[in-house]
């Protein structure tokens, strides 16, 4: 039997359009001048992407976007590189002005630019051009642009989210297979190469990483898979991603190799009540610090507060990490159409898919026509927070499990799709990322790991409404 494939249900999206990128710069040079600037000056990176659809290799030779309201949109590149520049899909929506290897890339420049101007600079520019424009032009001055347009990419237009759902979508597809392969007896460098062929064969064009954490490795957020051999009672941190169609994929999940204890039930519970809280949080206008506030309050009140160690959460687009960020001093209000990846939850727990060793009940969901069983019984099911979908309905709040998550509001999206007869798996509490930092996460599947599908990546506020 083939694997299930997300392009059926996401095929591939129409590639943008110059008016797309036009439409983009105006915004930009716009933003700018609202924010006091002179303009916006953009290098090879993930900002130059989104903008004009020009991806070239960061060198030492200049490439440079300018960008000022009333101003045509000009791209400074070499000669040599100018003829990929003008194929790029944006180049008919501006001027290309090249210069030769033996002259000067910062006079050829300095026109474009407001002599006593302060511009906002994408991040990863290179300190030696910032330089060569300031020696040409001793009176401009530099902000970078996640301080000064922090929003520049956040906001996402329909076509924008419509590539992370089928990124999302190929990460669900990703974590689905993951879990039928053996991780008892493999190392962890092993279960990282499976993560990211999959991820390829699902459509990602780029993997950017597959951290697997097993046992103490776990409590390292961003450990690099190793050469560790996983054992039965490990819990085994994943977190993958990468890009789809030119959008990201951010996926964590702590899964568990055999019966946990008590404990790391606990403190799972504890970390879905802190998503719940978070969540709930979430409105528009509501700050970022807010939201982060609201998660990581209910995990200082069962004490666990100096080891929530990150953020809890952040943006998410043509990169796999991008503003804003759910974390304290962070004011930028959240925004409709903003995506983020959150430290979310899975909400399975799975049995041996071999020779029936453990045989589990049919799954019980809390939507799914038939009255759920009590919290803590083993089959038990909470929803959860889900992304927002072309096909999303309402759906019911977490059921607190103390008072901090008394407020939980109901959210848009789609539940934990229902487990096919004859998977032998069942539902219990769902389970979060924090709980690779707080002590586990009740995954059951002996020796080898079967999830259910449906563990979605990120969080989608939408457009239309100011709901999600």
């Amino acid at each position: 039997m083939s694997r299930p494939s997300p392009s059926a249900e996401h095929p591939a999206p129409p590639p943008f359009t110059a008016d797309d990128y036009r439409a983009r710069m105006a915004r930009a040079a716009e933003s700018a001048a609202e924010a006091g600037l002179a303009g916006v000056i953009v290098a090879p990176g993930p900002d130059l992407v989104h903008l004009t659809g020009y991806r070239p290799v960061s060198t030492e030779r200049l490439t440079l976007l300018v960008l000022r309201a009333g101003h045509d949109p000009v791209l400074v590149v070499p000669t040599l590189e100018a003829p990929d520049a003008a194929a790029a899909t944006g180049a008919p929506a501006l001027t290309l002005r090249d210069w030769t290897d033996g002259t000067d890339p910062y006079t050829v420049t300095a026109p474009l630019l407001e002599a006593e101007g302060r511009f906002g600079v994408s991040d990863n520019a290179w300190a030696m051009h910032l330089l060569g424009l300031q020696r040409e032009l001793p009176g401009t001055s530099y902000t970078a642009l996640t301080e000064a347009l922090p929003m520049l990419r956040a906001v996402k237009d329909a076509a924008e989210l419509e590539r992370l759902t089928a990124a999302g979508a190929a990460a669900d597809a990703t974590y689905e297979q993951i879990l039928k392969v053996r991780f008892s007896g493999r190392r962890e460098v092993d279960v990282a190469t499976d993560l990211a062929a999959l991820l390829r064969e699902f459509g990602h064009s780029q993997v950017d990483f597959t951290v697997v954490g097993s046992g103490p490795n776990g409590a390292n957020p961003h450990h690099e898979a190793g050469e560790r051999t996983i054992e039965r009672g490990d819990m085994v941190v994943l977190d993958f991603g990468g890009l789809k169609h030119g959008y990201g994929s951010d996926t964590s999940r702590t899964v568990h190799v055999g019966e946990p204890t008590a404990e790391e039930q606990r403190v799972h519970d504890i970390v879905r009540e802190a998503q719940a809280a978070g969540c709930a949080a979430v409105r528009p206008g509501v700050s970022c610090q807010e939201i982060d506030r609201a998660a990581r309050a209910v995990i200082t009140e069962f004490g666990y507060g100096d080891r929530f160690i990150h953020r809890t959460g952040h943006g998410i687009g043509v990169t796999t990490h991008e503003p804003p960020y759910m974390i304290e001093g962070e004011e930028q209000p959240s925004s409709p159409a903003c995506a983020s990846r959150w430290s979310r939850a899975s909400t399975s727990r799975a049995a041996s898919a071999s020779a029936s060793r453990t045989s589990w009940p049919s799954p019980r969901t809390a939507d799914g026509g038939s009255t759920p069983p009590p919290v803590n019984s083993p089959s038990w099911s909470r929803p959860r927070c889900a992304r927002s979908s072309t096909e999303g309905r309402a759906m019911p709040p977490a059921a607190p499990l103390g008072a901090a998550a008394s407020g939980a509001a109901a959210v848009r999206g789609r539940t934990a799709a229902a487990t096919p007869p004859g998977s032998q798996a069942r539902r219990l509490h769902p389970a979060g990322e924090l709980a690779a930092h707080l002590g586990g996460e009740p995954v059951d599947a002996g020796e080898l790991l079967v999830v259910p599908p449906r563990v979605w990546t990120y969080t989608v506020w939408s457009r239309e409404s100011s709901s999600w």
